[in-house]
């Protein structure tokens, strides 16, 4: 299984249909269900309709798992097992990461921390860290460090071309090693300085790059030298056809033959019209019918999270070419998720969003940072991170 799949196979998915008429029902009831189903449904037109994540059939949108709602454009889970993901429980700061499964493992690849700090030091403690789980929900065990500090938000694609395997990881940071800070390992939680180092954009040096590569997930990563378009947040996609594509500050496309380029910019995809505030921590991807998604982190920075409840975190846009692109104005996933003892559990902010696909490109898994934080008012939700402690969330999506 790679992140983005290089080849394509002839498959069936299961529609969710819409309920049938019951024979025996009243004429009053039947003209009832009509005037009522008129109201709360939605009547779509084309497949766009339908955030292409379904098929519109008869004026009504029928979605493809883990997608529903009137235009498929909100995802459905599973329940969560307590101790999962990276960095749950025991904590150990980390911030989201993608997953791919080779040779019986699951691998992560996820930002963490060094010397027991909090992520207000992500801009100069975070590196890149390998771990691994026979599962894909973990826990997931620390194995090696894919690239030191300084480095952050990372994203692994896997490309096959005859027998040799390219194992290319994307992230910000170049891993020259930088001036991680020290931190107690009993710091207690509270309210702490986020630190004045922001590093969105970090000019490359003479041999240093944003993309390594490596023959195994367990490395050495080696530098891609000339390095991609300077770029915050990567999100990288591998097409069927071996084109690389880049979405870069969660706005600009390029695309390049190779991963050594040469990349071109090819077009902005637009937000406006989509769910409300700043966009972030793109993900790109396509889907096993060959549409194009973006899921994205969304913040208000300006709303205090007091309690944390209906907190603004992501967004989805789609794409049936690559070219136009539409924004849905619905939240694909929000800031709760439930356990499998059935409590439900609020997060003040769910970001980084990446997903993990099976062999035969469906999506089945959604990876998250996201804060512990229930409430940390004056602060917005977006803000809490940098006071409390963080993880690394994997949910099972209802496929």
């Amino acid at each position: 299984v790679i992140s983005q799949r290089a080849k394509r196979k002839h498959y069936s998915f299961d529609l969710l249909t819409p309920p049938s008429k019951m024979a025996g029902f009243r004429h009053v009831c039947l003209v009832l269900f009509a005037v009522v189903a008129s109201a709360t449904a939605q009547s779509c037109k084309t497949d766009e309709d339908c955030s292409l994540n379904g098929v519109c059939s008869s004026g009504t949108c029928m979605c493809y798992a883990p997608w529903s709602g009137a235009a498929c454009a909100v995802m459905q889970f599973k329940a969560v097992f307590p101790v999962q993901g990276y960095g749950m429980s025991p904590n150990l700061t980390s911030w989201g990461g993608n997953i791919i499964y080779w040779k019986g493992q699951y691998h992560l690849f996820v930002a963490e921390m060094v010397n027991h700090c909090l992520l207000n030091t992500w801009g100069t403690n975070s590196r890149v860290a390998h771990a691994v789980s026979p599962t894909p929900t973990g826990p997931f065990v620390f194995s090696d460090v894919a690239i030191d500090v300084w480095s952050h938000n990372p994203q692994l694609v896997v490309q096959q071309f005859a027998e040799n395997t390219t194992f290319a990881l994307f992230h910000i940071g170049t891993g020259d090693g930088g001036h991680p800070q020290n931190c107690t390992a009993e710091r207690p939680l509270g309210p702490v300085k986020v630190s004045d180092f922001d590093v969105d954009d970090v000019p490359l040096k003479a041999g240093q790059s944003s993309l390594h590569v490596a023959a195994s997930p367990y490395g050495p990563f080696v530098p891609v030298l000339p390095p991609p378009p300077s770029c915050n947040n990567p999100a990288p996609m591998l097409h069927p056809n071996g084109t690389w594509f880049l979405l870069c500050d969660s706005v600009s496309m390029y695309s390049a033959p190779t991963l050594w380029g040469p990349w071109r910019y090819l077009l902005d995809i637009p937000q406006r019209g989509g769910v409300d505030g700043t966009y972030e921590d793109a993900f790109l991807y396509m889907d096993k019918r060959d549409n194009w998604h973006v899921l994205y982190h969304v913040y208000n920075a300006t709303t205090p999270c007091g309690p944390c409840l209906g907190t603004i975190v992501s967004a989805h846009t789609y794409s049936a070419d690559g070219l136009n692109w539409t924004p849905s104005p619905i939240q694909p996933f929000t800031n709760q998720y439930t356990l499998t003892n059935g409590t439900t559990v609020t997060i003040s902010t769910r970001e980084r969003p990446k997903l993990l696909f099976d062999e035969t490109g469906q999506e089945t898994h959604l990876i998250n940072g996201v804060c512990s934080a229930v409430t940390c008012p004056p602060t917005p939700g977006v803000n809490c991170k940098y006071n409390w402690w963080t993880y690394t969330l994997v949910q099972p999506l209802a496929v």
